[in-house]
C-alpha cells in the first residue's frame, strides 16, 4: 500500500496546495511510511508519494521520474513481465510508460492490459498532461476532490479537506490538459 497525492492548480501555486497537502500527510504516511518523494512541476503541479516497500530488492521512491514523465503507482500487479525478478510492480510499469512515448493509445492499451489492484498519477511533462485512474475493479482508492484552486488527486485525503470529495470511478484514465485554460476531466 503507498500513499499518492497530486494537486493540479488552475494557475500558479497560490499556497492552497501546501494546506490541502498538510490535511492529508498523516493519512498518506500512514500509507507508505518507508520512503516519500515530492515533485512540483511548471508551478502547477505537486506530486507527492509515499511508499510501503513490499517488493524489489531496495524500496522504490516516488515519484519515479525521467525528463518525460513522472510516475505515483500504489498497488500489486498480477500478470507475467520481463525484467528483473527483483524488481517493483512501480519500476516495471514505468518501463512500459516510457516505451509508449505518451501515445494515448498506447497508454490505454498497456493500463488495460494490468492485472492487479492499482491506483496511478502519470504526468507526460512534453503533452502536459496529468493521468490518472484505477484498475476496472476500483480494489485500491482514488479520491478526486474540485476546488475553485484546483483538484485533488489523492488516495487518502482525510476529514479537514473543505472540497466535495469523490471516488474516482473505475471505468478508464483520466486526464486533465495543462494547455486548456479551464481543468476539465477526459477519459
Amino acid at each position: 500500500m503507498c500513499g499518492i497525492f497530486c494537486f493540479i492548480s488552475k494557475t500558479d501555486f497560490t499556497g492552497a496546495q501546501e494546506e490541502i497537502l498538510s490535511h492529508c500527510q498523516c493519512h498518506l504516511q500512514n500509507r507508505g511510511p518507508d520512503e516519500t518523494g515530492r515533485l512540483e512541476f511548471d508551478s502547477r503541479v505537486l506530486l507527492l508519494g509515499t511508499v510501503l516497500w513490499q517488493q524489489g530488492a531496495t524500496p522504490c521512491r516516488q515519484p519515479v521520474e525521467d525528463d518525460r514523465f513522472a510516475l505515483l503507482f500504489n498497488g500489486d500487479l498480477f500478470m507475467d513481465r520481463d525484467g528483473p525478478p527483483e524488481d517493483s510492480d512501480t519500476r516495471w510499469l514505468f518501463r512500459q510508460i516510457v516505451v509508449t512515448r505518451g501515445e494515448a493509445e498506447e497508454l490505454r492499451e498497456l493500463f488495460g492490459v494490468l492485472k492487479g489492484p492499482f491506483s496511478l498519477v502519470l504526468l507526460d511533462k512534453v503533452r502536459r498532461r496529468v493521468y490518472f485512474g484505477r484498475d476496472c475493479f476500483g480494489r485500491n482508492s482514488l479520491l478526486v476532490a474540485v476546488s475553485e484552486d484546483g483538484i485533488v488527486v489523492s488516495s487518502a485525503l482525510g476529514n479537514k479537506v473543505q472540497q466535495k470529495t469523490v471516488e474516482l470511478p473505475p471505468n478508464g484514465i483520466y486526464y486533465v490538459d495543462l494547455t486548456e485554460d479551464n481543468l476539465d476531466l477526459h477519459i
